[in-house]
């Protein structure tokens, strides 16, 4: 049985790579592919980082894992029942299936009907909350109704350690340790030295003593250097370097931004070495969330000839213009701390990044980048039983799940929508270890567990300053 190293990329695309590749940029990154397979990833048209990210961690599309935005609609004065799933709410998307029946069809009423969905849920979600009825509440790991691969695993006594996956928070007991997205989120508010599980009222890890322990790997904006800024931006002044050591989070500035999205990253990357070290778990997985935020509000600099109704000093800034390509040699840098050779490591993107176009740009907000029409995402695994040097044509989001647990000599779920990617696979580990499948259950249902008010607030504030939650 080969160990596993997962990294999620949140929005890592090929289009940005391959450049870097071409360029030497991205030394550990090449060694992965060298001695690996690569490939496009098949992401779900019109759907957010939750429903993808736990798509990808169950090997189930959003509405079967019941997580199919940021948030659910919630009924009643306590906002306790969740009627998300309502026929009368998700009426779109039942539409989406009736008209396409393969998840992975790209359309111009697919797209319409999922924004359709979105849309009358956060309508209605206003007028229950003006009525003092209910409202939208951000989704959590209670909401999800289908096990994720480290919930099948942990059945199967393999040791795991989760790292800021999103929607694990309360963390979830697993065979093994888990750090939830609250430690990110946590973090990503650079007001206190250790994370506040009194005020959290329920695990934002488990087991709880790792909260204490994760405190101390906790980088504050304050010690940021200039040679760690220099690494990104070209010849910022004092001031804007001064700007990106402040505590405060100012949801109207890239430079605050990146200090959240860049301390993120780091911090995801020591909770996963402190879980390596500390369980040596046979499945290991980091989600890094930094890139997508930094896509999102710096592409008008990375791709300037995608803007060219913008005045130019919108569009070429010197001080910005390389900030898209630094942040993956950034990236590469973490990757090659968490590449263990006795491993299979997996590289995965919920989906990649394309230019706002003209009609859709908002002159007045900070965000050019955009997975409106949800293109690729990337795969990469190298490692064990992992042919060498060779390109897949067709894998999707819901393929990572079951390759996973195949990959750990494990049965696959048989409820299971994804596939396991045999193509990657030397044809005699195939042969020797045919797939097999069984039933691995459903989630049991329980209690429901909410962010506080202030909490968020804070979250959605982050969330629409990056074009969600209109």
């Amino acid at each position: 049985m080969s160990k596993i190293v997962l990294i999620g990329i949140d929005a890592a695309t090929w289009t940005v790579i391959d450049p870097l590749l071409k360029d030497g940029k991205l030394p550990s990154i090449s060694s992965l592919i060298e001695n690996g397979v690569r490939a496009p990833l098949k992401s779900l048209q019109g759907y957010k980082s939750p429903a993808l990210w736990t798509s990808i961690a169950t090997g189930k599309t959003p509405e079967k894992h019941s997580i199919l935005y940021f948030s659910n609609l919630y009924l009643g004065k306590t906002k306790s029942r969740n009627i998300s799933t309502n026929p009368l709410i998700n009426w779109p998307l039942r539409l989406k299936n009736q008209i396409h029946k393969d998840p992975f069809t790209t359309s111009r009423s697919g797209h319409f009907l999922n924004k359709a969905y979105v849309y009358s849920m956060l309508k209605y979600g206003r007028l229950l909350e003006k009525l003092k009825m209910g409202g939208n509440r951000l989704t959590t790991s209670t909401s999800l109704q289908e096990k994720t691969m480290w919930e099948m695993l942990s059945n199967e006594k393999v040791s795991c350690g989760v790292v800021g996956w999103l929607v694990t928070w309360p963390a979830q007991k697993i065979h093994g340790a888990m750090i939830s997205e609250k430690a990110i989120e946590g973090l990503q508010k650079i007001y206190k030295n250790k994370f506040d599980l009194e005020e959290a009222k329920v695990s934002i890890t488990f087991p709880e003593e790792i909260n204490e322990e994760i405190s101390s790997l906790k980088k504050k904006a304050e010690e940021i250097s200039d040679q760690e800024i220099d690494g990104f931006f070209n010849n910022l002044s004092a001031d804007e370097k001064q700007q990106i050591r402040k505590d405060i989070f100012d949801r109207k500035s890239r430079l605050s931004f990146f200090t959240h999205l860049y301390l993120s990253d780091l911090f995801s990357t020591e909770a996963g070495l402190h879980l390596k070290n500390k369980i040596d778990p046979d499945f290991l997985s980091v989600y890094l969330p930094g890139l997508d935020g930094i896509q999102h509000l710096f592409w008008q600099f990375h791709q300037p000839e995608s803007f060219s109704f913008l005045p130019e000093d919108q569009t070429h800034v010197d001080k910005f213009k390389d900030m898209v390509n630094n942040y993956y040699i950034f990236l590469d840098s973490l990757i090659s701390r968490m590449v263990d050779d006795e491993a299979v490591i997996i590289l995965a993107s919920d989906h990649g990044m394309e230019a706002i176009s003209e009609k859709d740009f908002d002159k007045t907000a900070i965000r050019s980048g955009q997975h409106e029409n949800s293109p690729d995402g990337i795969l990469i695994m190298s490692g064990g039983p992992i042919k060498r040097g060779e390109r897949l044509e067709k894998a999707t989001i819901l393929d990572v799940a079951p390759t996973v647990l195949y990959l750990l000599g494990k049965e696959v779920d048989i409820n299971i929508e994804g596939k396991v990617l045999k193509d990657a696979f030397d044809p005699t580990h195939i042969e020797n270890n045919p797939v097999r499948k069984k039933d691995y259950g459903k989630k049991k249902g329980g209690q429901e567990s909410f962010y506080t008010s202030k909490e968020e607030k804070e979250v959605k504030d982050r969330l629409k300053a990056l074009g969600y939650l209109d």
